[in-house]
């Protein structure tokens, strides 16, 4: 009964709209059909952060430039 409950509360996580944008992170070429173990590790999801952590450093360092050279015009 306990394991009937709990594949089916994982079920409806991997249908989540969470669980749906972090596929959108998987390459199409890259063979990986992400399940729950590659969610459950964290591995997957820490690359998916750095990406996006500096991807936003990138974006912030070129508003602060761009701001100083207004500044200093």
């Amino acid at each position: 009964m306990e394991s009937r409950v709990f594949l089916s509360s994982l079920d409806h996580f991997m249908l989540s709209p969470l669980v749906s944008w972090v596929k959108t992170f998987v390459p199409c070429d890259g063979g990986i059909h992400l399940d729950f173990s590659e969610l459950l590790d964290g591995v997957f999801l820490n690359d998916i952060m750095i990406k996006h952590i500096l991807q936003c450093w990138g974006q912030l360092h070129f508003l602060i430039t761009f701001s100083s050279s207004i500044i200093h015009v």
